[in-house]
């Protein structure tokens, strides 16, 4: 009985590795096939192409209108519920 519980927990153990193995070499060929990104402009360091890229996004966020439209909305919430809290 004890080798029959062993043979079953042992072609599943093997089973998911393989499955795993398989996951693993599929996400290796994914990442090889997508080129490397490259800094926009050569000679930067590493940080300092971060700091660039950092700042793009940030602009971008700062540039949204329906973030700013989200955040106008808030404010007016919070005015609205101190106006009635002052009210009580």
């Amino acid at each position: 009985m004890l080798a029959l519980l062993a043979g079953v927990v042992y072609y599943f153990y093997a089973g998911t590795q393989a499955s795993v193995d398989k996951v693993n070499a599929n996400d290796a060929k994914r990442a090889a096939s997508q080129p490397a990104e490259r800094p926009v402009a050569p000679g930067l360091s590493r940080s300092e192409y971060d700091k660039r890229k950092t700042q793009t996004y940030a602009d971008a966020v700062r540039g949204s209108q329906s973030l700013n439209d989200h955040n106008k909305h808030i404010q007016q919430t919070e005015k609205a519920m101190q106006q009635i809290s002052n009210g009580k």
